[in-house]
């Protein structure tokens, strides 16, 4: 690449326009490129057949990621439940109408000339001027990958479906046909070197795999296959915790805990398998004050680390010299070898599939399965006897390590340069958070908070369609919370800054913005509108309870005398099961909650803090243990289809309105419950303990009005206990 290509690349991607280019919607590209509708560059084919039941016919598949169009195999018609197909022909472009915002199209290579495809794909056929390779390539860029998933519609990501007529009036900037095939033949010649990158490295981890397997003895075996000249010794068979100098877990550090400099945490997300991940955009610290306060366990370079946690559990990696001191989560396990043992040797061990076979025995938990320090300490380890076959080992494979780092490091180049073409500062603001919320959010997080990460998408659509990228400063990101701020409360437009500002430091971190926008914003917002009352005192909680209906056989009003007395979420309390009671203990296990505004089924809790244990009364337990003690134990006690919060809200309200007293919602009770205990003169740390919070903040926050209420009242005690001095 030229100086003056490097420069022109650099210009565009400061949002420059360099001289003979042009920038619009498109972009920024060469004057005399053409822009038109993607309905201008294809056309949709129309080849329609009706299935034969006694023909056979090949049909066709799309893999995801812009994988290629590929054959599903040969059927007969009569074993295809819908008759009516299209034929595609070789060098038709594809797309799966339903899987397209995953990146499902492609073109139809020579072998599968002739296959046919259903009505859930679209078929095009290149317009004249319009080269397919490179409309290809050109669909692979960030912004028409976005395109793809803001054109289609739908609930969930699995379920979305391609707007077609919609996508084909978008535009699409391309050069003259004689460009775009020198163009294609380029890049179509770096997409060789990079399929030959990935193939390298490939081999080698199935070079590596056999390794592990021949150079570690077979279960029962006190030898293995494979050895360096010179060892001859029978191997032994140690628990992991006897080859340790150290084996204890990292430390539970919450957010309150955190700060911005000082020692370095070292999460679980860190932890690869045989590797250690750096994450600059997300570490994570605490102050030499809190390292004192909490007497953190100090972890040193050279130190094993065990995740306990997936994906997937019980991975390990050697912790490099960071430059800072360090400590760790308390899902990882702290494994600092004794003397005679070499770490290379442990953490490929570590590393093998017969460990992690091991460890799937072992895993504890409900959706979101772990596996506890004793156990993995109770592991045996197969190892050397002598220090110096430990060290040839580990020195072997960590070796291959390196050098599958090194094709990586390497297979990533080819992708900086290919892509370094493509960086386009000129996306829309609201394109770029879409795919953002795709690449960083979909999978990670549950279906309620992606709902309103989705929210929040379309609001910017809504109140910024023409932003771009690099056109976002703190003054039009104010601008943008101001807008937003105008219809709504300033706690919502607090949560709508938290949503987007994720987004726009990473499009920092990539150089898509030079300064950080968010930086200072003012929060504003309109009044607050009149809240409804959320909680009873214990009068009228008494009279509500008073009024229930509650039999011999489960049924609501059991659901609204549980809630009410241990404070859960409705999700919590509809995945309560028959075995999360423990009657000998008065106790009542929160370990998951029940899916019901999705498909059902049980979930992992809010947060880890959500995970706990009730006390409850000793009428509860008898009635309770009455009540479930003929109903499986693993399954919820309350849910028997499909369960709507407004089902069971709508029986609490009756419920109110005959007792005569102020309509609460099922997580009014919750509230009640919480008001119940402050007003009895239970701390907030227990209160906070048995609500689920992640911290004390959250209650004093939420409960800020009663506690000012009993602050009030002690003022009060106060001056009559001076009063009587007199």
């Amino acid at each position: 690449m030229t100086p003056e290509v490097k420069k022109r690349i650099e210009q565009i991607r400061q949002g420059i326009v360099p001289e003979g280019y042009v920038k619009d919607k498109d972009g920024i590209y060469p004057r005399d490129w053409a822009s038109k509708k993607i309905g201008q560059w294809l056309k949709l084919a129309e080849r329609s057949i009706v299935l034969q039941d006694e023909e056979e016919y090949q049909l066709v598949t799309i893999r995801r990621g812009f994988g290629g169009v590929d054959s599903r195999g040969s059927f007969l018609g009569k074993n295809v439940l819908v008759k009516n197909y299209f034929i595609v022909k070789t060098g038709d472009f594809i797309i799966s109408k339903r899987q397209i915002a995953h990146g499902a199209c492609g073109i139809v290579p020579p072998e599968i000339d002739g296959a046919v495809v259903s009505n859930e794909y679209n078929v095009f056929l290149p317009q004249d001027g319009t080269n397919i390779q490179m409309f290809n390539l050109m669909m692979q860029l960030p912004h028409y990958k976005r395109l793809f998933y803001l054109m289609s519609d739908g609930v969930h990501i699995e379920k979305l479906l391609f707007k077609t007529q919609d996508w084909m009036k978008r535009t699409l900037a391309m050069p003259l046909l004689k460009e775009q095939k020198k163009i294609a033949e380029i890049l179509s010649t770096q997409d060789k070197a990079i399929e030959l990158q990935e193939r390298k490295i490939e081999e080698l981890k199935r070079f590596k795999k056999g390794c592990l397997e021949k150079m570690f003895p077979r279960k029962g075996q006190k030898v293995p296959e494979k050895r360096f000249p010179g060892f001859t010794d029978d191997w032994e068979q140690r628990k992991l915790v006897s080859l340790c100098e150290k084996f204890t877990d990292g430390d539970w550090i919450e957010a309150k805990d955190q700060s911005h400099s000082g020692v370095r945490l070292i999460q679980t997300g860190n932890v690869g398998s045989g590797e250690y991940i750096d994450k600059p955009s997300n570490k994570k610290w605490i102050s030499e004050e809190t390292f004192r306060r909490l007497n953190c366990e100090e972890v040193f370079a050279g130190d094993i680390l065990i995740s306990r946690l997936p994906e997937p559990a019980g991975r390990a990696c050697i912790v490099p010299n960071l430059g800072t001191k360090m400590i760790t989560a308390v899902d990882c396990t702290i494994v600092r070898t004794a003397t005679k043992t070499n770490s290379k040797y442990l953490l490929q061990f570590l590393s093998s599939q017969s460990y992690f076979d091991e460890v799937n025995t072992c895993l504890v938990g409900g959706t979101r399965q772990r596996i506890s320090r004793s156990n993995l300490a109770a592991f045996d380890v197969p190892i050397p006897a002598k220090y110096e076959e430990q060290k040839a080992i580990g020195e072997f494979l960590c070796g291959i390590d390196n050098l599958i780092t090194l094709h990586q490091r390497k297979h990533y180049l080819i992708l900086e340069d290919i892509m370094l073409n493509n960086i386009n500062k000129m996306d829309l603001f609201y394109d770029y958070y879409a795919q953002w919320i795709t690449v960083y959010k979909e999978g990670a997080i549950r279906k309620v908070t992606m709902d309103k990460y989705l929210l929040t998408q379309s609001w910017i659509k809504q109140l910024a369609p023409e932003l771009r990228v690099c056109e976002l400063s703190r003054i039009t990101y104010q601008k943008l919370l101001n807008d937003y701020a105008k219809s709504h409360e300033r706690q919502t437009t607090m949560d709508f800054h938290h949503q987007l500002k994720g987004a726009v430091l990473d499009a920092v971190d990539e150089g898509l913005i030079e300064r950080d926008p968010t930086r200072k914003a003012i929060i504003k917002g309109k009044k607050p509108r009149h809240k409804k009352i959320k909680y009873l005192n214990q009068f009228e909680l008494h009279k509500l309870l008073s009024n229930l209906d509650l039999g011999q056989e489960i049924n609501w009003d059991w659901f609204i005398l549980l809630v009410a007395k241990t404070g859960m979420r409705f999700s919590e309390a509809l995945a309560i099961t028959p075995k999360d009671f423990d009657f000998s203990k008065q106790s009542l296990s929160i370990n998951k909650t029940w899916d019901y505004k999705g498909e059902g089924g049980f979930m992992p809790t809010k947060n880890q803090s959500s995970i706990r244990k009730i006390q409850i009364d000793w009428q509860l337990i008898i009635q309770f243990s009455t009540l479930v003690k003929d109903l499986p134990e693993d399954e919820p006690i309350f849910v028997s289809g499909k369960v709507y919060n407004s089902t069971v809200n709508d029986i609490l309200e009756r419920h109110c309105k005959k007792a005569e007293i102020p309509v609460i919602s099922i997580h009014g009770l919750r509230h009640t419950h919480a008001s119940l205990l402050l007003f009895a003169g239970v701390s907030i740390a227990s209160v906070a303990q048995r609500l689920g919070h992640s911290s004390m903040t959250t209650t004093q926050k939420t409960y800020l009005h009663i506690i000012q209420e009993l602050e009030n009242k002690d003022v009060d005690l106060v001056m009559r206990s001076l009063s009587s001095l007199n």
